[in-house]
C-alpha cells in the first residue's frame, strides 16, 4: 500500500467491485461526451464486473485502486501481454482502463496510479506498455505526455452501417 497527499493506492480485491462502478461510469459518461459510439446498454455496469472479475485470479492481470479514506475515487487496470514470438521482445504491459473521478482530476492520483501499474509490470520484466486513448480526449493525451508516454501505432476506425 502506498499513500501520497491523502490518497492511498492499494491492489484492487474483487469487494471493490461495486465501488468501481461509480468510477467507471463516470468515465464511461466522459467518453460518451466525445462520441455516441460509447453508449452503453442499460446492464452495462453489471456485465463491466462480469467482464472483470476473472482478472482477480489472473496472475497476468492487475488492478489498482486509490483511496481518499475508505472512498475509492480511482483506478487502473494493466495487463502482462505477449507479442507473437517473432519479435525480440515479447512482453508488453496494457493499460486496458485508468479512470479518477473528476472532482480528484489534476491532483496527481492517476500519475500515482500509473506508478503503481509501471512497478507491477517492471517486476515481470516488462520493457514497455501500451495504452488506447481516444484521440479527441485531451485530458488523456495530456496525462500520457506528462508520464513520457508517445504515440505509436494509430488506430482508425470506419462506420459501415
Amino acid at each position: 500500500m502506498e499513500e501520497n497527499g491523502g490518497i492511498t493506492i492499494r491492489e484492487g480485491e474483487r469487494a471493490d467491485s461495486r465501488s468501481l462502478v461509480v468510477v467507471w461510469n463516470e468515465f464511461m459518461d466522459c467518453h460518451l461526451e466525445l462520441d455516441p459510439g460509447y453508449a452503453r446498454r442499460e446492464d452495462a455496469a453489471d456485465m463491466w464486473i462480469d467482464y472483470i472479475d476473472p482478472s482477480f485470479d489472473d496472475p497476468d492481470w492487475n488492478m489498482y485502486v486509490a483511496l481518499d479514506g475508505t472512498a475509492l475515487v480511482g483506478f487502473v487496470i494493466v495487463n502482462l501481454a505477449h507479442h507473437p514470438p517473432i519479435y525480440l521482445n515479447t512482453k508488453h504491459g496494457f493499460l486496458h482502463a485508468i479512470a479518477v473521478l473528476d472532482s480528484y482530476r489534476r491532483r496527481g492520483v492517476a500519475s500515482l496510479l500509473l506508478q503503481s501499474a509501471e512497478r507491477w509490470l517492471r517486476a515481470r520484466g516488462v520493457p514497455e506498455i501500451t495504452v488506447r486513448i481516444d484521440e479527441r480526449n485531451a485530458a488523456s493525451k495530456a496525462l500520457f505526455s506528462n508520464v513520457e508516454f508517445e504515440p505509436w501505432v494509430v488506430l482508425w476506425r470506419k462506420q459501415i452501417d
